[in-house]
């Protein structure tokens, strides 16, 4: 990236890496665990210890955003839950549910919101598995339209 840009504090195994609608850059790492948005020059707005969370988000290892609702799926891997969480776009935890029986080891995600398809890449068996994905929402909320029809690994 040219100038401006600049990261204010190092990272030593970034895992993922989304980009909000405002642009802003939010990563996930893990070491050290955390959950970090960045303004589009740089600076660092806000940074969760995943390791904090209940249950802990130990190895996230791919993070989506849902353009619709501004929610970040993360997936944590098998050193860790091998679970995909879902967090509201300030980083609230929302939810969380283990992949144990669909795969181990998940490494990616991506969100098809067109046709409301979450896409997860595992490691064992080296495969990708597509997921009907409805965010969670407030109760009574509406139905969310479908979002924009594209996706990228």
């Amino acid at each position: 990236l040219d100038a401006p840009f600049r990261v204010e504090d190092s990272f030593a195994d970034t895992e993922g890496i989304a980009i909000d609608a405002d642009g802003s850059i939010i990563s996930v790492e893990d070491d050290p665990e955390r959950l970090t948005w960045f303004s589009p020059d740089g600076k660092i707005l806000k940074r969760i210890n995943t390791l904090t969370l209940d249950p802990p988000l130990t190895e996230a290892q791919g993070i989506a955003r849902d353009p619709r609702t501004g929610h970040l799926l993360i997936v944590d891997d098998w050193e860790g839950s091998n679970s995909l969480y879902e967090f509201d776009g300030d980083g609230r935890y929302l939810s969380s549910l283990s992949l144990t029986e669909f795969g181990i080891d998940p490494e990616g995600i991506a969100i098809r919101p067109g046709s409301g398809q979450l896409f997860l890449a595992f490691d064992q068996g080296a495969r990708i598995m597509s997921f009907d994905y409805v965010p969670t929402l407030p109760e009574g909320a509406e139905a969310l339209p479908p979002g924009a029809d594209c996706m990228m690994f």
